[in-house]
């Protein structure tokens, strides 16, 4: 106290009077506080506003909106590498993948995979789980990489140079993969070859997380605030010509990364726009922010180099740093209960690490979350009690708000505003409906049954049948079993072919001895199943009008005549509207990989959806339909997948599809039961199959 004046002191005590006068007058009431702090708000927010607008400009962070990475219209990130190895068949054969696991691993890393498979590998191929190891080119290991796949099958690898900075262009094959050879697949885990995964976990947490399938998920140990490393040095190094902002937008870290099929597609279209970053984790957390797809934590992950007790073990479903077939073992005893004492040594235990039991954790969140409920409800009832007291004060409080809603609503503009990667599908799915004939016709019949619906008054159902040339057997196999029933009564069957040179004396005399064989000089390709179906419509107005209902199946289908003409019945007034019926695919995404049976160009289609269409195997359709259809295709140019053709043209006529649910696309054997419910099933190829199926439905077993 002797460092002050006696003047300074009295000064400082006028000031406090000041002070001390101000506050009283400001609280001399709580509503008198809470008006005049809002009015000072409004005041400070306008000011604000306006100095932003006309003040200095101030020294901002290179780090806004969309992290200043670009998004671009053209590709700028292609995949050109090709297949070296490529285990194509691993999720066939199986209606639903529920968990693949894809393991980024070097192609040096012969133990790290050999001892995976010892371990949680074979948790990771039982009933409807796979396992699949990612692998970039080096030629030192070559020769060794094509034995340990001709041992394992479990490999899938292309040509770009096996390289850590590669491991961005590992992940965008493994997408590409999943994409296209495993689309059954519900949810997909990337991970490193140093991990252990506990699986009973991880199937424990996606069943808690049931729901995650309808949206987008992308999950695991969540980097937040990441800030680039601009030290030369360092491994993670990034120069400012690959990234020239401060600031990452947040990823899951690589070491284990957890996505629904959803995500998966969604990444996969958008990656050739955005340019590429040597560290995988950083690159799709970029992907990820343009998408507007938020990372979401797991805590039960570990990422950290020390050793695991084992009840750590137990309890989280990846552990990182295993590099020993001593490690992975040990935590493969734990997890299945094999340990035994003296064989390992035992680790120092952590009580910081014990499992909580789920159903108890659940009970208690549920009850806090109950009574924070209930208070915030009585909060509310009072708030809104003093708001609406008087007429003037809700105004005054309204035009008080009003500045308060304007600020909320600029933060959600920055932090989830404009920028965000938009499909280019729109109200026609930019397909062409032009005014002059851009898709002709222009065969002739070589063979046509042109009789086959006279002298009858109505044919109830006519069905084709979709047949390669070559095809004899399929076709004896249908009229052996499920045909005979399609020819009965007011029913009709004909077999739809195109045009081989080298089968055709066998068509002719297969026609000369059933006559049910329509046939165009088109030439006899799976691609042309368009110009077939197109042949069909054709022939139906011209030569079947009396026709109620058609079927257009392929060769591979058994039919259950009985079952569809019960649903027909159930669907009689679908005869006066149109009626585009079978197995209807939702939300259908283009193929854009070349190597794909389901390739389309850009050339033939430029867009990125298609309209919802019904499944070629299987399509059922009235003559109203058939009609619309045949007189609308000559200006719409075509496509070579007929499925996905009707759908645009169902589209254009604002015609819906209309699914049907007894109706199996799947390749799995079929028990009794359900052959004897359901309208048709796929995959028929043997005389043995469809004698089975047509012994079963007729009660001759």
């Amino acid at each position: 106290m002797e460092l002050y004046t006696p003047s300074l002191w009295s000064k400082r005590q006028s000031k406090a009077s000041v002070i001390k006068s101000v506050l009283s007058i400001y609280f001399r009431s709580p509503k008198r506080a809470l008006l005049l702090t809002l009015l000072l708000f409004s005041v400070i927010l306008i000011l604000s506003q306006v100095w932003g607008i006309m003040g200095p400009q101030k020294f901002v962070y290179k780090c806004f909106e969309d992290y200043g990475y670009p998004l671009n219209k053209t590709v700028v990130n292609p995949h050109p590498y090709r297949y070296i190895t490529n285990v194509s068949s691993t999720c066939k054969n199986i209606p639903e993948v529920y968990v693949i696991t894809l393991v980024k691993s070097a192609a040096g890393n012969f133990k790290q995979r050999h001892y995976i498979r010892s371990t949680w590998g074979i948790d990771a191929k039982k009933r409807n789980l796979r396992l699949v190891f990612l692998l970039g080119y080096n030629k030192e290991n070559q020769f060794m990489v094509e034995y340990e796949r001709n041992m394992h099958g479990d490999i899938v690898q292309q040509d770009f140079q096996e390289n850590y900075y590669n491991n961005t262009v590992k992940v965008t094959m493994a997408l590409h993969w999943v994409s296209t050879f495993c689309k059954n697949a519900k949810y997909i885990q990337i991970v490193d070859d140093d991990m252990f995964l506990n699986f009973q976990n991880a199937l424990g947490f996606l069943e808690e997380k049931k729901e995650s399938a309808r949206f987008h998920l992308y999950a695991g140990y969540h980097i937040r605030e990441p800030i680039p490393d601009r030290n030369i040095k360092s491994k993670w190094y990034i120069p400012h010509n690959h990234y020239s902002f401060d600031c990452f937008p947040s990823y899951i870290a690589g070491g284990y990364v957890l996505m629904n099929f959803r995500t998966v597609l969604a990444f996969q279209k958008i990656i050739p726009y955005i340019p590429s970053l040597p560290f995988d984790d950083v690159y799709f957390g970029i992907v990820s922010q343009k998408l507007s797809i938020i990372p979401s934590h797991i805590n039960n992950l570990d990422v950290s180099r020390i050793q695991a007790s084992r009840e750590k073990i137990k309890c989280l479903i990846a552990l990182h740093d295993y590099k020993s077939l001593r490690d992975f073992m040990y935590a493969y005893n734990v997890t299945h209960n094999r340990f035994l004492e003296g064989r390992h040594p035992m680790p120092p235990s952590s009580n910081a690490t014990d499992c909580l039991d789920r159903k108890n954790v659940m009970e208690s969140y549920s009850k806090s979350f109950l009574n924070k409920g209930q208070r915030k409800t009585s909060v509310v009832n009072s708030v809104l009690s003093s708001y609406f007291r008087t007429p003037r004060r809700a105004l005054l409080l309204s035009f008080t708000f009003f500045p308060v809603l304007l600020l909320l609503a600029q933060i959600s503009v920055v932090l989830f505003g404009s920028h965000k990667f938009v499909y280019k599908c729109n109200e026609d799915y930019g397909y062409p409906l032009n005014k002059t004939v851009v898709n002709p016709h222009p065969y002739r019949y070589i063979s046509n049954v042109s009789s086959t619906c006279k002298n009858i008054p109505e044919v109830y159902v006519i069905t084709l049948v979709k047949s390669a040339a070559g095809n004899f057997k399929q076709r004896h196999f249908i009229r052996s079993t499920w045909g005979i029933d399609a020819k009965k009564r007011n029913l009709r069957l004909v077999f739809l072919l195109g045009y081989n040179k080298e089968n055709q004396y066998k068509v002719e005399y297969e026609q000369n001895m059933h006559g049910d064989i329509l046939q165009q000089d088109f030439h006899e390709s799976y691609y042309n199943n368009t110009i077939k179906v197109t042949m069909a419509l054709n022939w139906i107005s011209t030569f079947c009008i009396n026709a109620r209902y058609v079927q257009i199946v392929d060769d591979d289908m058994f039919l259950n005549i009985q079952n569809a003409l019960d649903f027909l019945q159930d669907k009689t007034q679908s005869v006066r509207y149109y009626f585009y019926a079978g197995y209807r695919i939702r939300d259908p995404i283009l193929e854009r990989d070349i190597q794909s049976k389901w390739y389309i160009p850009q050339t033939y289609y430029s867009f990125d959806c298609f309209p919802s269409y019904i499944a070629g195997g299987y399509v059922l359709l009235n003559i109203r339909t058939i009609i619309a259809f045949q007189k609308i295709i000559p200006h719409i140019p075509s496509l070579p997948f007929d499925d996905v053709y009707f759908g645009i043209i169902s589209q254009k006529l604002s015609i819906t599809p209309f699914h049907i649910k007894t109706l199996d696309v799947s390749r799995t054997p079929m028990s009794r039961d359900r052959i004897k419910y359901l309208i048709a099933l796929h995959d028929y190829k043997s005389l043995e199959d469809f004698l089975y199926a047509y012994s079963v439905i007729h009660n001759i077993f």
